[in-house]
């Protein structure tokens, strides 16, 4: 569902195109959750880029249909996820998760989807497809 390794934002939000397309060919779903879109951004805002580059870019990262969206039941979701991935980073001694994570996975439960990931917060998680 989401991005491949690194230690920032910018690096974890690169998603690997093989594995993406590995999973596309097999007939799983895609989506991306809308709070990826709200990573980036800061991001291309630092680079200086322009507004439609960036939001081409941000197309490029979630297509429309595929956008899973914030709601109320992935707010609660994500509530509920936060403790267990920050339990889950301590016991693997990584920095605390911030809410985007917890958001993530979330979305993902919400779904019945993985995360697909590099994120190490996510490594070893039932909820995973590790792409480290």
């Amino acid at each position: 569902m989401t991005p491949t390794p690194g230690s920032s934002t910018s690096d974890r939000l690169r998603p690997s195109p093989i594995r993406v397309e590995a999973c596309a060919e097999r007939g799983d779903d895609l989506y991306t959750p809308s709070v990826v879109l709200a990573e980036v951004a800061p991001k291309f805002h630092r680079d200086h880029l322009a507004a439609p580059v960036a939001h081409r870019r941000m197309e490029q990262i979630a297509p429309m249909p595929s956008l899973a969206e914030l709601d109320r039941e992935v707010a609660w979701a994500a509530a509920e996820a936060d403790p267990e991935l920050r339990r889950w980073a301590k016991e693997r001694s990584l920095e605390a998760p911030g809410l985007f994570d917890a958001i993530i996975l979330g979305t993902a439960r919400k779904l019945g989807a993985k995360v697909l990931t590099g994120d190490r917060h996510f490594e070893g998680l039932a909820d995973t497809e590790w792409m480290g």
